[in-house]
C-alpha cells in the first residue's frame, strides 16, 4: 500500500471517530417545578417577607408581625441572653422603683440591649415574634375580659415622624374624624432618652397577612406608643388593647418609657437590624 492510501484511510478514521464524540447529551439545567431559578423558589428570610412586601406600616406595627412566631421556649419566658429578654439583671444601670420591676430586652441583630421598668402587676409573656425583645401583658379590666398588650422593639427603620404617622394611620374614628386630629402627641425627657408619646383612641385596623385566619377590626381600642431616640437609633415601646385597659395605664407607661436606659451594641447607628 503506498504512502498516500494510508494517510487517506487514517484521515478517513479520524473524521469518523470525532463525529461520534461530538454528540454529547444535552446538559440538564435544574429548576424548581414552578419554573423558577432554586433562588426564586425559596420564601426567603423574614426580613425579605416584611421589607419586600411594601408593607407601609413596616417597622410600627404589632399586626405586621404575623408569620414571625417564634417556636416555644423552654424554661419561663426570657430566660437567658439567647431569648431576647429577661426580667432580672443585677448589672442593670435602672435603678428599681417601688412598684415596679427591672426588665430588659437584647437586640439579636447586635444593636444593643434596652433596660426599663415595669410595673409589677403587668405579667411577662414568651414573645410572639422574634421582632419583639421583650412582651407583657396588662390585665384585662374584669375576668374574662380582654387584656391589653405591650411590646419592646429595637431599631427597625424611619424617623420619628414616620413612625408617629404610621401607628396614627392604623386607627380610624367612628365619627369620620381624621385621626390625626384625636391623638395626643407629646414630646417627653426621659432619666437617659428623649421620647415622643403617642396617645390614641378609636377603632384599631385589621391587617390580614397571607396564610393567616382574617383579622378583624378592633373597635375602641387604644393605643400608648413611644419611640425613644438614642445615639444608636430609635426604639419603641408599644401597647395596644380596649380602652378600658389601656386608659388607667398611661401614668405607668410615660413611667417606663422614662426610665428606659439603651445600652449601644457592636453595630453602628443606622445600620439596620430587622
Amino acid at each position: 500500500m503506498s504512502h498516500q492510501c494510508k494517510r487517506i484511510i487514517i484521515l478517513g478514521l479520524v473524521l469518523i471517530l470525532s463525529s461520534g464524540c461530538s454528540k454529547q447529551p444535552p446538559v440538564q439545567t435544574e429548576i424548581a417545578g414552578d419554573g423558577k431559578s432554586p433562588k426564586q423558589a425559596g420564601l426567603g428570610s423574614s426580613d425579605d417577607l416584611l421589607q419586600g412586601s411594601g408593607n407601609p406600616l413596616l417597622g410600627s406595627s404589632h399586626q405586621q408581625e404575623a408569620g414571625l412566631t417564634q417556636p416555644k421556649q423552654d424554661g419561663p419566658p426570657g430566660a437567658g441572653e439567647d431569648a431576647g429578654s429577661a426580667t432580672t439583671d443585677k448589672k442593670s444601670p435602672v435603678v428599681p422603683a417601688e412598684g415596679f420591676r427591672v426588665a430588659k430586652g437584647i437586640d439579636k441583630a447586635g444593636q444593643g440591649t434596652i433596660h426599663f421598668l415595669v410595673p409589677e402587676e403587668w405579667e411577662e409573656a414568651p414573645p410572639r415574634s422574634s421582632m419583639r425583645l421583650h412582651q407583657v401583658v396588662l390585665p384585662a379590666v374584669t375576668e374574662g375580659g380582654t387584656a391589653g398588650e405591650l411590646a419592646v422593639f429595637g431599631q427597625m427603620g424611619g424617623n420619628v415622624q414616620m413612625n408617629v404617622d404610621r401607628w396614627i394611620g392604623q386607627f380610624s374614628q367612628p365619627d369620620g374624624s381624621a385621626s390625626k386630629e384625636k391623638a395626643d402627641v407629646e414630646k417627653m425627657s426621659g432619666d437617659n432618652h428623649p421620647f415622643t408619646l403617642v396617645d390614641l383612641q378609636g377603632t384599631m385596623g385589621a391587617m390580614n397577612m397571607p396564610g393567616m385566619p382574617p383579622a378583624e377590626e378592633k373597635e375602641n381600642w387604644q393605643m400608648l406608643g413611644a419611640v425613644i431616640e438614642s445615639p444608636n437609633g430609635n426604639w419603641y415601646v408599644k401597647a395596644t388593647g380596649p380602652a378600658e385597659v389601656l386608659g388607667p395605664c398611661r401614668e405607668k407607661f410615660t413611667a417606663l418609657c422614662k426610665s428606659v436606659h439603651i445600652k449601644p451594641g457592636q453595630k453602628p447607628a443606622g445600620s439596620g437590624g430587622y
